[in-house]
């Protein structure tokens, strides 16, 4: 991290202040990318037409939407495939649930405002 106004090193632990959950969130996006970019190396050969039969498991939603987009898209480039996955939008509802290796999760906004909205 780079910060223009400090005479000094930025450290992070002193004089610095970030929202709770920043890192999580920004943690989470890497990962994402992350997985993705596997998913292009295991799926971004393949012609569309093996791709438009998924033989995922139903759960991996991450695996169906890779496979979906890459027989599809006209651009099947790495980079596109990254900016498309992040500006996926997903629902903000309190009433969607999501699994982790934890289980079944469910989240509630700060602000009641979001509970219709989507995000990317």
């Amino acid at each position: 991290m780079q910060s223009d106004n400090h005479d000094r090193p930025l450290n992070i632990n002193q004089g610095t202040k970030l929202k709770l959950g920043s890192t999580a969130k920004l943690r989470t996006i890497v990962t994402c990318l992350d997985l993705v970019e596997d998913l292009h190396r295991q799926f971004g050969r393949m012609p569309a037409g093996a791709l438009r039969s998924p033989s995922v498991h139903p759960r991996d939603r991450l695996s169906g939407w890779a496979m979906a987009y890459l027989a599809t898209a006209e651009d099947r480039s790495v980079t596109a495939m990254l900016d498309a996955v992040i500006n996926r939008m997903y629902s903000a509802s309190p009433d969607e649930s999501f699994f982790t290796g934890g289980g079944v999760h469910r989240f509630q906004n700060f602000d009641a405002k979001d509970d219709g909205r989507g995000m990317t």
